[in-house]
């Protein structure tokens, strides 16, 4: 086969191209883990130690995903899975939702972080090498000398001379392709802010990417519209004096 024929369609597709789809509650999908590290690697100018090659192990542990491991020629969930509530009563499906576990959104979120503050380690659950990568080598200015290798991005200077807001734009053209919305940019911005009164322009960084990561607009690919109403608060619960109280999910 023609391994670029078969890229083109992809991306030329009128459903890739098109502008109206973004208007459509049905289009969009949520994104498979292992791309959004990925993503995040290659966005972030993630760079090997000595040019080694990258191990992630244990990833289908952690994020429900890893390279080459998929159990079926299906992916690693099924096709038709629809998650219960509004997809399912829409008669859409989400095979992406059969990997959002709490232990699984857990184990993504510590690793992310991981990688950001440390490098490709396996500090604080990160998704590096636990055999080589002792937790005793972490250390709390963020830096750990046995990491396989780090994220390496700066701003540019376009971005830095339009200040904090560049900087974010510039997270949100790399990473949401400029899809947050303006509560989201509002709090990447006061964390920005916030982190560099008490820190170094790095530090700045790492505080607003790890928020940016835990946006609607970084886990899918649709448009995240603020409704005009703020949603209801749930009615309370009043308690009935008991000891013990559990959420089990």
């Amino acid at each position: 086969g023609d391994l670029g024929a078969a890229v083109a369609e992809i991306l030329l597709d009128h459903e890739a191209r098109s502008t109206v789809l973004d208007a459509d509650p049905r289009s969009g999908k949520l994104r498979e883990p292992l791309l959004k590290v990925v993503h995040l690697m290659k966005a972030m100018e993630y760079k090997s130690k000595d040019a080694r090659e990258v191990n992630l192990l244990s990833m289908d542990i952690k994020i429900g995903q890893e390279p080459f491991s998929s159990p079926t020629v299906f992916n690693f969930f099924l096709p038709e899975f629809a998650p219960p509530g509004p997809i399912h009563e829409s008669r859409l499906t989400s095979p992406e939702s059969q990997l959002l576990t709490t232990p699984l959104l857990i184990g993504f979120l510590n690793g992310v972080e991981s990688l950001i503050s440390y490098g490709l380690t396996n500090c604080n659950y990160g998704f590096g090498d636990r055999i080589s990568k002792p937790s005793r080598s972490c250390s709390n200015t963020g830096k750990a000398s046995t990491a396989d290798g780090r994220l390496h991005f700066t701003p540019s200077a376009s971005a830095l001379k339009n200040g904090i807001e560049g900087i974010v734009d510039e997270l949100d053209l790399l990473l949401t392709t400029g899809r947050l919305n303006k509560n989201s940019r509002r709090a990447l911005v006061k964390a920005y802010s916030d982190s560099l009164q008490q820190g170094s322009a790095d530090d700045a960084l790492k505080a607003a990417l790890k928020l940016l990561l835990m946006t609607s607009e970084f886990h899918t690919t649709a448009i995240n519209r603020l409704r005009p109403k703020r949603r209801p608060s749930p009615s309370g619960i009043q308690s009935q004096n008991r000891r013990y109280k559990a959420v089990v999910v």
